[in-house]
């Protein structure tokens, strides 16, 4: 993440530690947040481990445990990158963008990744790299979401589905469970330049509550997203 950005979300209020939005209000007034309120919370903290190449498919096809050829413009995946001996490295949600495929991992996840997988991609015209400043990564979620993508960009009606235009990626993912009791509150990831994310920050923050990573990957926990 970039420190022009950083210094953006802590004049948004934010408390910044190692490089990563831990919360606005507080740990615990964000997760309650989460579950009774339409938030925004940056993602940036996630790692993204980039494979680009003419063999990048046929070689992410014989390494991934999920179906690599069904990842496209509109679609993504969510899968797992196991050694041989069948024992889980890490664990991601692969979508294409700018025909660069993508895999969003939780943080610290990438050098073991690329270690591992670098031992077979000598063999491919595809290469291995960290995207993760590439893109600012924003989370969106609850009653309003929806309504208020509609303001940014096409919204994906499914899930795994993704929209692209020139400056966002958006996909949507399960949602998670409405505290109302009537079933699941949508929820998405933006992938989009600084200048976007900055706009996009402020137009959403009106009507959205910043929320920091903790309350994200407990809304993760709800929907069953391990």
């Amino acid at each position: 993440m970039t420190n022009k950005w950083l210094e953006f979300l802590s004049q948004a209020g934010a408390t910044v530690r190692d490089g990563s939005v831990v919360h606005f209000s507080s740990t615990e007034e964000d997760a309650q947040a989460c579950l009774n309120n339409t938030i925004i919370s940056d993602l940036s903290h996630l790692d993204l481990l980039a494979v680009e190449g003419d063999d990048a498919d046929s070689f992410l096809q014989g390494q991934l445990t999920c179906d690599i050829l069904k990842v496209n413009e509109h679609s993504l995946q969510a899968g797992t990158y196991c050694t041989p001996k069948g024992r889980m490295v890490t664990s991601f949600r692969a979508l294409k963008i700018d025909k660069t495929y993508c895999l969003l991992m939780e943080p610290g996840l990438f050098q073991s990744t690329q270690t591992t997988l670098g031992k077979y991609i000598v063999f491919s015209k595809a290469e291995i790299k960290n995207a993760r400043n590439d893109y600012i990564t924003l989370g969106l979620a609850g009653p309003k979401a929806e309504n208020l993508l509609k303001e940014i960009c096409p919204v994906p009606k499914t899930i795994n589905s993704v929209t692209q235009t020139d400056t966002i990626t958006c996909a949507r993912i399960a949602g998670s469970p409405s505290s109302s009791n009537t079933g699941t509150n949508p929820r998405f990831i933006l992938f989009c330049n600084q200048a976007a994310a900055c706009s996009i920050w402020e137009k959403l923050s009106n009507n959205a509550v910043p929320v920091g990573q903790n309350a994200w990957h407990l809304l993760d926990i709800l929907s069953g997203y391990g």
